[in-house]
């Protein structure tokens, strides 16, 4: 693994090189091996790689031991290719919340504005999940320097992370991979959530997730969520987690099948956009929140502020997660290797929507 992040750090530095030369940033004498390390922030062995790949092209000559190598005369300037970034989208902007299309807009603006070239894959991870074939083609006709994937699956960061190709994840199951990372550590916050609901006396917890979060096997909310609920139930009853196929029909079928017999005291769902449709379908069944419901939505938004109960949900400053991909970028674009997790934690806002379930639910 050393020596494979030795070789990627050396691409990344000739690169730089390469391009500063055409660039005319270059030009004359260059800094010795150590100067030309601490300047660029890279290991000498980086560069001394990166000087003798540039001699066999041509574009720096050797003077000898001791002596500053020379950038060759004549060279034709011209302006460098700029830095190509990928961005795998998880579902079709369209489809997800209000928080992540600001946070898609906020990157393209900054990419552009950073002279980066980028472009958004055609197919999105919920397209290609489970699917290494679909995936493999979908990158190697999209060709990029690097790639910011948002809310993927395992699989496929482990696929990239096996290719050694540059990623950023923002959100999705990296944790504990060797990838630089910006998420929200909801784990902690759900099991947070799930014991004060225990507490409070609800043993009907129902949580409506996406598909994916689920299989092939949980992710770390779900996995936290199940664990405290062992004191309730060992085993993982479809009750706790009700399977749907991720679209409005079946979103509904599921709340109709869950209200029928034994309704839940509590229901947790992930997105804000379907607390709306939640509302409608608890106001026609005259199902009050929180008296005979109680309610919490897993993502902040500011839609949220608008319901009323207000709607109790995890709070979390995300800061400015575009500056830490530019920051990634402007160390890859230097050959430097950044696989720094930045986790922002949870806490949960009470909200008006929660309450101790009614006896008959108890």
């Amino acid at each position: 693994m050393d020596s494979v992040r030795k070789q990627l750090t050396a691409d990344q530095t000739v690169t730089h090189l390469r391009d500063g030369i055409h660039r005319g940033k270059w030009a004359g004498e260059l800094l010795g091996t150590l100067a030309m390390a601490q300047h660029l922030g890279v290991s000498k062995d980086a560069v001394r790689a990166a000087f003798v790949r540039l001699e066999k092209e041509g574009l720096i000559i050797s003077q000898g031991p001791g002596k500053p190598r020379l950038v060759r005369r004549g060279l034709r300037k011209s302006k460098a290719r700029a830095f190509r970034v990928g961005i795998l989208l998880n579902r079709p902007p369209e489809d997800e919340s209000l928080e992540m299309r600001q946070f898609i807009l906020s990157l393209q603006y900054h990419l552009r504005d950073g002279g980066y070239e980028f472009h958004i894959a055609p197919k999105t991870v919920s397209c290609i999940a489970g699917n290494p074939a679909a995936l493999q083609t979908l990158i190697s006709k999209s060709p990029a320097d690097g790639w910011v994937v948002i809310c993927a699956q395992r699989e496929i960061l482990d696929w990239f992370c096996e290719r050694k190709i540059l990623t950023f994840a923002y959100g999705g199951r990296s944790f504990e991979l060797p990838i630089a990372t910006f998420g929200v550590n909801y784990t902690s916050g759900m099991a947070k959530l799930t014991r004060l609901l225990l507490e409070m006396g609800h043993r009907r917890i129902s949580m409506l997730v996406p598909p994916d979060w689920k299989e092939p096997c949980p992710n770390r909310i779900v996995a936290a969520f199940l664990q405290e609920l062992q004191c309730v139930s060992p085993s993982h009853s479809s009750y706790f987690l009700p399977p749907w196929n991720f679209d409005p029909q079946s979103f509904n079928e599921r709340l109709e099948q869950l209200f029928r017999i034994s309704p839940p005291s509590t229901l947790i769902i992930d997105a804000a956009s379907r607390i709306g449709p939640v509302l409608a379908f608890l106001a026609n069944r005259r199902i009050r929140v929180p008296e005979d419901l109680s309610l919490f939505c897993m993502a902040k938004e500011e839609s949220l502020e608008w319901f009323r109960p207000k709607i109790a949900h995890f709070s979390y400053d995300l800061g400015r997660p575009t500056d830490r991909i530019m920051q990634w970028l402007n160390l890859a674009g230097k050959g430097r290797q950044d696989t720094t997790q930045w986790v922002v934690e949870t806490t949960i806002d009470i909200g008006e929507s929660l309450a101790p379930p009614k006896k008959s639910l108890r």
